[in-house]
């Protein structure tokens, strides 16, 4: 499809909520958001629900029966980063579609796209200091301020440039360690001591000898119980004070504005190819499937039975026969798990975008695709109503069952907020047209009172 002129106006994506209302509605864009919004929280209630410690170790959080394993690793093969990928690739296809809206309208759009985006930044502040440390808005925000320049460029340019952007964070995971390797190979030394204690870790990882592969007492969580399950708001908010630099400015740096900045640049190139607008046919749907599926599949695969092998070696609750060899070849994969789920959570989430473009097309009219669709509209009110949610069920000032519950207790928690949620919108989209934290957030953005209730804007949508 043909790109806009370099002359035509860009206009912003709605990085989590739904399109620029005067736009035009992609039925099957709208599935896509609403069902990476409930997936993400399938990842975020771990966040909510347990210790950081214990998101990698099924066996501190319900033991290794069969249920137990297979709810975390459910989690972990089909959820772990790629619903957070999911959501990225829409920011940046939202963003070609809506410049192509707004110019046949004629409508300005910079601006408002970064007013949008600036107050966006603050939601997401205020969400991650004042309620949850996770918050991905800010980072959104970030990626909608510094990178929307890049929808004036051809298709090749958009996926050169997203793939680079996303292989940035390979570096922080290994590039260290790999500079240190070089150094000592060439006689200069590891480097300073912190190189020298990677070198170390990472031979100790090499020979099985590592203690990440043997029995060890469970991490001490103590600390993160008397905060999160036993006390007050104010004790939460401070933590979350706490969190804020190394989680968003350095975790930024290093992870997650290249994750989403990368993956937002790719998102605007398969939106200039027509992919989500069908335009590019069936054909290009089964490719992604084929090669996000054929590619990350197989690494996700890897990490995650990694992962569990090595809770398993630590929790005392496997010896494996060939001991030493063992080790060394779970060892040498817990080397690069980070970066082998780095990348295959990309191929995967390219390879889920694939699969529900197909399936919202097949199934549109069918009630579970126009409750998804609904979800992917509110998805911005979605999203912190799952922070209000699971602060209340989790937190001392809430329900206080923080730490207490299983990965499959865990499950029980995420399949009601999803029935919540799918019937809250269904309920809300019949009677306004908009959201209400898109309402707030578009209203600030425009400096006055946008019209939210459907006889405002138009019939309401079914």
């Amino acid at each position: 499809m043909e790109s806009p002129a370099p002359s035509a106006p860009l206009a912003p994506p709605a990085p989590i909520a739904a399109a620029d209302r005067e736009a035009p509605r992609l039925d099957a864009v709208d599935v896509v958001r609403g069902v990476a919004l409930l997936g993400i929280f399938v990842m975020n209630v771990r966040d909510f629900g347990l210790p950081l410690a214990w998101f990698d170790r099924p066996g501190l959080a319900g033991g290794y029966g069969v249920g137990n394993v297979a709810a975390w690793g459910v989690g972990t093969l089909l959820f772990q980063d790629k619903m957070i990928a999911l959501l990225s690739l829409l920011f940046g296809a939202g963003l070609v579609l809506q410049a192509r809206a707004a110019q046949v309208a004629g409508r300005a759009s910079v601006a408002p796209w970064l007013r949008r985006c600036a107050w966006l930044l603050l939601i997401g502040v205020a969400h991650a200091l004042l309620a949850w440390f996770g918050d991905i808005l800010n980072t959104y925000a970030l990626c909608g301020l510094l990178l929307w320049p890049l929808a004036r460029l051809p298709v090749r340019w958009l996926v050169a440039i997203g793939t680079l952007l996303y292989l940035v964070p390979l570096w922080f995971m290994h590039g260290p360690l790999v500079v240190a390797a070089l150094r000592e190979s060439f006689g200069a030394g590891a480097g300073d001591e912190s190189s020298a204690a990677l070198l170390r870790s990472a031979r100790a990882l090499l020979a099985g000898t590592s203690p990440a592969l043997h029995a060890t007492p469970p991490p001490d969580v103590a600390e993160a119980l008397r905060i999160w399950a036993h006390g007050s708001w104010l004790d939460a908010a401070k933590e979350n004070l706490r969190l804020f630099v190394p989680w968003h400015l350095e975790g930024g740096w290093r992870i997650s504005f290249w994750r989403s900045g990368g993956l937002m640049a790719i998102g605007m190139a398969l939106a200039k190819a027509g992919v989500l607008e069908a335009k590019a046919g069936a054909a290009a749907l089964r490719r992604l499937m084929a090669w996000g599926y054929g590619l990350g599949m197989p690494l996700t695969i890897g990490v995650t039975a990694t992962l569990l092998c090595a809770d398993l070696l630590r929790g005392a609750a496997w010896e494996p026969a060939a001991t030493s060899d063992a080790r060394s070849s779970i060892g040498a994969a817990l080397l690069v798990r980070r970066g082998a789920m780095h990348v295959g959570a990309a191929l995967v989430a390219l390879g889920h975008l694939g699969l529900l473009l197909t399936l919202a097309e097949r199934w549109r009219n069918a009630p579970a695709t126009r409750a998804l669709s609904r979800v992917g509209r509110l998805a911005l009110s979605c999203y912190l109503a799952q922070t209000v949610l699971a602060t209340l069920l989790f937190y001392g000032y809430g329900a206080g069952r923080f730490g207490q519950w299983s990965y499959v207790q865990l499950w029980g928690a995420i399949g009601a907020v999803w029935v919540l949620e799918l019937a809250a919108c269904t309920w809300w989209a019949r009677r306004f047209a908009i959201g209400p934290c898109e309402w707030a957030w578009r209203s600030l953005a425009a400096w006055r009172r946008l019209p939210w209730r459907a006889e405002a804007r138009g019939s309401p949508r079914r």
